[in-house]
């Protein structure tokens, strides 16, 4: 090394002690440092808190939604006992819907001016507190002519929603307006909805595939707007249960959403409500040449797994407050009836009056008990009795009551 070398070096070593020994220096670096330090743990903060962040949307979607991703599984489900009570699931079962405005309802009318095949209209109506019934709209025809059925309502945000087998309808009840919301994907068909807490849940099946998988979907509304329908139930095994395909099928409401799991009442279909442990359901008459038995209500006990009581000539039935409202048949109209829920101490309520002997019935699917608004209303719809005359088969008519 050149004694230049030498000479700076060593005056370069110098600075670098004094520059190490400054004070003001140390204080610049210490600042630095403290600054470093302070954006690595916002860096190792935000490489946490924000992964954190969409597991704790996922957990709370997956709480909203229930454990039950996938394959369907009923002991996973947490059970909302509170839409049993209430008399939300007893009017869904009969395709009605109570809100602060009024009882919203699927009702038929026949047509009069057609041919043995008796077509006829499908609406959704309307019940005040009096007791008045209006129109808020009608089903559309298709090409051929034919109604298209309302199968399924329900109420959120001020907007009714009403499915049909291929797509989900919001309506304004004010004006009757009807938009489709959702249709089913190419060959399936849409089994079943139902709006609850601001959700629309819809179960769909492929077509001519009885044996296949269904799948549910649900949707957040928020006003007249829904969210991108996501997949809720990728597999639900609809092999375990038979006469799915029916108006009044409470599937996806009872099972699915509600949680109140059971698949006995599979074997016959039809409408059906849960409520304290207990099923409650129609069973069909049937006709063994002039021989009849009359529809009927069966209350089965889940806690040993047998029918513990039968009303007998029951056209149709709501669970509401702790009470079982019902019609009893009778040979020149029906009975509007209390129970409790063991099927004890019977109370008449109304009588209807006519010249129809209803205990003819033996199909349960006509006869509708809806209660809202303060009132208890009946709808009845349908072939109710093999009569002498034809058009004397072909039943219609309503009938409104004071809630007791």
């Amino acid at each position: 090394m050149t004694s230049v070398s030498v000479i700076v070096f060593g005056i370069f070593r110098k600075k670098s002690v004094d520059k190490v020994n400054d004070p003001e220096d140390k204080e610049k670096r210490k600042k630095k440092m403290t600054f470093l330090t302070i954006v690595a743990i916002v860096q190792v903060l935000l490489f946490l808190i924000v992964p954190c962040k969409f597991m704790i949307d996922a957990i709370k979607v997956s709480n909203d939604y229930k454990p039950n991703y996938g394959s369907f599984n009923p002991q996973k489900m947490k059970v909302r006992y509170d839409l049993e009570k209430n008399g939300f699931a007893g009017n869904f079962a009969n395709q009605a819907v109570d809100t602060d405005d009024g009882l919203y309802f699927i009702e038929k009318d026949w047509l009069e001016d057609c041919d043995d095949s008796k077509d006829y209209n499908t609406f959704i109506r309307k019940l005040n507190e009096n007791g008045n019934i209006t129109d808020i709209c009608q089903a559309k025809r298709d090409d051929e002519e034919h109604t298209t059925d309302y199968i399924n309502i329900g109420f959120a945000d001020g907007y009714l929603y009403a499915s049909t087998w291929y797509s989900v309808f919001r309506i304004d009840p004010m004006d009757g307006s009807e938009v489709e919301v959702i249709s089913a994907k190419d060959n399936y068909y849409m089994a079943e909805m139902c709006v609850v807490d601001n959700k629309l849940y819809y179960m769909e099946h492929p077509e001519g595939a009885s044996d296949a998988n269904s799948f549910v979907w649900v949707s957040e509304i928020e006003g007249a707007n829904l969210s991108e329908p996501e997949l809720y139930i990728g597999k639900l095994d609809r092999s375990i249960f038979a006469n799915f395909e029916r108006f009044d099928s409470s599937y996806l409401l009872t099972n699915v959403v509600i949680g109140d799991y059971n698949d006995f009442y599979y074997s016959f279909g039809g409408r059906f409500q849960k409520y304290d442990g207990k099923l409650y359901y129609l069973m069909s008459g049937n006709r063994s040449g002039n021989d009849l038995v009359t529809s009927s209500l069966k209350i089965w006990d889940e806690s040993d797994n047998r029918e513990k009581i039968t009303i007998d000539k029951v056209g149709g039935f709501n669970l509401y407050n702790d009470s079982i409202y019902f019609v009893q048949l009778k040979e020149n109209g029906f009975d509007v009836c209390k129970c409790d829920l063991n099927g004890s101490n019977i109370e008449v309520l109304d009588t209807y009056i006519c010249d129809k002997d209803f205990t003819q019935n033996e199909d349960q699917s006509v006869f509708r008990v809806m209660i809202g608004q303060g009132n208890i209303y009946v709808s009845a719809f349908g072939r109710y009795f093999y009569g002498n005359d034809y058009n004397d088969r072909f039943l219609e008519m309503n009938f409104v009551t004071e809630l007791k």
